[in-house]
C-alpha cells in the first residue's frame, strides 16, 4: 500500500459515509425549502413536521404558536398523528399551565435543545396527565424539544416523540434539529408578520400594501422584484436603505456589506443550495433618526401570479421604520367596535404614540372628557388598560391597516 493510502476496507467505509452525509444534506435542503414554503401556506406545515421527524426518527412531532396575551394559540402536527389525540392535545395541552414541558423549555434559552429525560424521571414522567392521555394512547415515550421563537407577543414551542423500546434522542438527532431550528424560526417570524392580513395564503398585492412595514422581494442574485408601499415610502426617503440599480444599499458601507451578505446566503438557500437562514440587523441613518430595523429571510413560494413577477423571488427583506407613527382610520375603529366619532380621534391619537393630555389637547377637550372616553373605549374593546388596547389593536387588523 503506497504512503497516505487507506486500506480498502476503510475507503469503502468512508465512501459509504459520505454518501449517507450527502442523503442527510440533500434532505435537510428539500426540508429547509417546504418550511419556507409553509411560511405562506400553513396548510403544507403537517407534510413539513412529518418530514422534520423522520429526519429526527420519531413517529411524530408538534408545533404551536401561542400568543402570551392569552388568546387561542395555533396547533400543528406531522400528518401521520392520531386526530383525536391530537384534538385532545390542542384542546387540554397546548397552554403551559397543562403542558409541564413548555415551562422547562421556556427555562433555557431560545433554541436551546432539551431531552425530556433531562428534567423528568421515567417514573415522574409516567405519572403526569399528559403522559397518559397523549403518550400511552400514541405509544411514545421519549421526546426531544426547544422553543423556536420567542418574542414579547409569541412562544413557538416545538417537540418530537419516539416510541418507547427506541433509543432517547442523542447527538446526531440534535445535530439534525439544531440545522433546521433557524428556518424555522425565520418561517414562523415571516408567518407571524403576514398572519393578521392572510397575505400568507394569497400574496395578494393589495393586502401586503397595507401592512405598517416595508417588504421586499429579491431574486436570486438579490434584485429586487417587487415592494410594498411601506417599502416604496422608505426607499424613496433614502434615509439609511436606498436602491441603487436595481440591488438595496445601506448608507454606511460596513452595514451596507453585512446586508448584501445576508441577501446572498439567504439566497442560496431560496433556491435550494445553502443552509442559511438569513439575518437580522440595523440600518444607521444620516439624519440621525432611530435606526431602521431589517430582517432578512429566505423566500419560497410556488404561485407568484398575484404579485405579477417574471421570476420567482428567493429572498424576502422586512423593513421596519421606528419613526413612522401608525396612522389608523378613525372610520375603521368606529366600524370594529361601535366607538363615536369622538371616540374614535381618542383612540387613533393613542395608537400615534400621543398621551392622554396631548390627546386632549389635540382634540380641545378637558382630561375628564378624555377619560370618560376612555373608559367608554376600554368597555367596548374588551380591554382595562392603555397599554392593553394599543397592544391589541396594533397587533390585529386595525395595525395592518395603519398608514
Amino acid at each position: 500500500m503506497m504512503h497516505g493510502q487507506l486500506p480498502r476496507a476503510a475507503a469503502r467505509r468512508l465512501g459509504g459515509y459520505h454518501e449517507a452525509r450527502m442523503g442527510v444534506d440533500d434532505e435537510l435542503l428539500g426540508l429547509i425549502g417546504a418550511i419556507y414554503e409553509a411560511a405562506l401556506s400553513p396548510e403544507d406545515w403537517p407534510a413539513v413536521l412529518s418530514r422534520l421527524a423522520k429526519l429526527l426518527g420519531a413517529p411524530c412531532s408538534l408545533m404551536s404558536v401561542l400568543p402570551l396575551d392569552g388568546g387561542s394559540g395555533v396547533s400543528m402536527c406531522s400528518a401521520e398523528m392520531d386526530p383525536d389525540i391530537f384534538a385532545l392535545f390542542r384542546q387540554t395541552y397546548i397552554r403551559p399551565e397543562t403542558n409541564p414541558s413548555i415551562p422547562r423549555l421556556m427555562a433555557v434559552p431560545q433554541r436551546t435543545i432539551v431531552c425530556r429525560e433531562e428534567h423528568f424521571t421515567d417514573a415522574a414522567w409516567e405519572r403526569t396527565e399528559m403522559f397518559e392521555d397523549i403518550y400511552r394512547p400514541l405509544g411514545v415515550y421519549h421526546s426531544l424539544g426547544t422553543i423556536v421563537h420567542r418574542s414579547e407577543h409569541h412562544v413557538v414551542p416545538f417537540g418530537a416523540m419516539r416510541r418507547k423500546g427506541h433509543e432517547p434522542f442523542g447527538p446526531q438527532q440534535r445535530a439534525l434539529l439544531t440545522h433546521a431550528l433557524p428556518h424555522l424560526q425565520r418561517a414562523i417570524e415571516i408567518f407571524l408578520r403576514l398572519n393578521d392580513l392572510d397575505a400568507r395564503k394569497t400574496a395578494d398585492q393589495t393586502l401586503w400594501n397595507r401592512l405598517p412595514y416595508g417588504v421586499l422581494l429579491l431574486d436570486p442574485a438579490g434584485r429586487i422584484l417587487w415592494t410594498n408601499a411601506a417599502a416604496d415610502a422608505i426607499l424613496a426617503d433614502g434615509d439609511g436603505l436606498s436602491a441603487r440599480g436595481g440591488f438595496l444599499s445601506a448608507a454606511i458601507a460596513a452595514e451596507s456589506a453585512t446586508l448584501h451578505r445576508l441577501i446572498g446566503e439567504a439566497a442560496q438557500t431560496g433556491i435550494g443550495r445553502g443552509f442559511h437562514a438569513g439575518g437580522a440587523l440595523t440600518l444607521s441613518r444620516p439624519s440621525m433618526a432611530r435606526p431602521l430595523a431589517v430582517l432578512v429571510a429566505p423566500f419560497r413560494v410556488e404561485h407568484t401570479e398575484h404579485l405579477i413577477l417574471r421570476r420567482r423571488p428567493a429572498v424576502a427583506v422586512f423593513v421596519s421604520d421606528p419613526e413612522r407613527k401608525p396612522k389608523p382610520s378613525p372610520e375603521l375603529l368606529a366600524q370594529l367596535y361601535g366607538l363615536t366619532a369622538r371616540e374614535s380621534a381618542l383612540v387613533a391619537l393613542l395608537l400615534e404614540g400621543l398621551d392622554l393630555r396631548k390627546a386632549a389637547d389635540r382634540l380641545g377637550v378637558t382630561m375628564n372628557t378624555v377619560r370618560t372616553h376612555l373608559r367608554e373605549v376600554f368597555e367596548k374593546t374588551n380591554t382595562h388598560r392603555q397599554a392593553e388596547l394599543v397592544s391589541i389593536l396594533l397587533r390585529g387588523v386595525v395595525g395592518g391597516m395603519c398608514r
